[in-house]
Protein backbone atom coordinates (compact mmCIF):
# COMPACT_ATOMS: atom_id res chain seq x y z
CA UNK A 1 0.00 0.00 0.00
CA UNK A 2 1.40 3.37 -0.92
CA UNK A 3 1.84 6.22 1.57
CA UNK A 4 -0.95 8.09 -0.22
CA UNK A 5 -3.38 5.21 0.32
CA UNK A 6 -2.38 4.93 3.97
CA UNK A 7 -2.92 8.65 4.51
CA UNK A 8 -6.31 8.43 2.79
CA UNK A 9 -7.31 5.51 5.03
CA UNK A 10 -6.26 7.46 8.13
CA UNK A 11 -8.16 10.54 6.96
CA UNK A 12 -11.28 8.45 6.30
CA UNK A 13 -11.04 6.83 9.73
CA UNK A 14 -10.52 10.23 11.33
CA UNK A 15 -13.68 11.58 9.68
CA UNK A 16 -15.70 8.63 11.01
CA UNK A 17 -14.36 9.15 14.54
CA UNK A 18 -15.09 12.89 14.42
CA UNK A 19 -18.67 12.17 13.30
CA UNK A 20 -19.19 10.13 16.48
CA UNK A 21 -17.40 12.10 19.24
CA UNK A 22 -19.46 10.47 21.99
CA UNK A 23 -17.66 7.15 21.51
CA UNK A 24 -15.23 8.14 24.30
CA UNK A 25 -11.44 8.24 24.41
CA UNK A 26 -9.07 10.23 22.27
CA UNK A 27 -9.16 10.12 18.49
CA UNK A 28 -5.36 9.80 18.45
CA UNK A 29 -5.31 6.64 20.58
CA UNK A 30 -8.21 5.12 18.64
CA UNK A 31 -6.51 5.71 15.29
CA UNK A 32 -3.26 4.25 16.56
CA UNK A 33 -5.06 1.20 17.92
CA UNK A 34 -6.91 0.59 14.65
CA UNK A 35 -3.67 0.95 12.68
CA UNK A 36 -1.90 -1.46 15.03
CA UNK A 37 -4.68 -4.05 14.75
CA UNK A 38 -4.67 -3.82 10.96
CA UNK A 39 -0.89 -4.08 10.76
CA UNK A 40 -0.72 -7.09 13.08
CA UNK A 41 -3.57 -8.87 11.33
CA UNK A 42 -2.09 -8.30 7.86
CA UNK A 43 1.38 -9.40 8.99
CA UNK A 44 0.06 -12.54 10.71
CA UNK A 45 -1.89 -13.43 7.58
CA UNK A 46 1.13 -12.79 5.33
CA UNK A 47 3.23 -15.20 7.40
CA UNK A 48 0.47 -17.80 7.90
CA UNK A 49 0.27 -17.16 11.63
CA UNK A 50 4.02 -17.53 12.20
CA UNK A 51 4.62 -15.34 15.23
CA UNK A 52 8.40 -15.48 14.98
CA UNK A 53 8.36 -14.08 11.45
CA UNK A 54 5.69 -11.53 12.41
CA UNK A 55 7.63 -10.17 15.37
CA UNK A 56 10.84 -10.00 13.34
CA UNK A 57 9.21 -8.04 10.52
CA UNK A 58 7.43 -5.71 12.93
CA UNK A 59 10.59 -5.23 15.02
CA UNK A 60 8.94 -6.04 18.34
CA UNK A 61 9.69 -8.56 21.07
CA UNK A 62 7.95 -11.90 21.37
CA UNK A 63 6.33 -10.78 24.63
CA UNK A 64 4.97 -7.59 23.06
CA UNK A 65 3.60 -9.49 20.07
CA UNK A 66 1.86 -12.07 22.28
CA UNK A 67 0.41 -9.33 24.49
CA UNK A 68 -0.98 -7.43 21.50
CA UNK A 69 -2.29 -10.55 19.74
CA UNK A 70 -4.10 -11.56 22.92
CA UNK A 71 -5.40 -8.03 23.54
CA UNK A 72 -6.79 -7.78 19.98
CA UNK A 73 -7.94 -11.42 19.81
CA UNK A 74 -5.60 -12.15 16.89
CA UNK A 75 -3.69 -15.17 18.26
CA UNK A 76 -4.95 -17.52 15.55
CA UNK A 77 -5.06 -15.16 12.57
CA UNK A 78 -3.45 -16.65 9.49
CA UNK A 79 -3.09 -20.14 10.94
CA UNK A 80 -4.30 -22.95 8.76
Amino acid sequence: MSNTKIRKAVADSFEKLVENPKSGGSIYSKLLQEAEIGLMQATMEAFNGNQSETRTVLGISRATLRKKLTEYNLLYVGKR
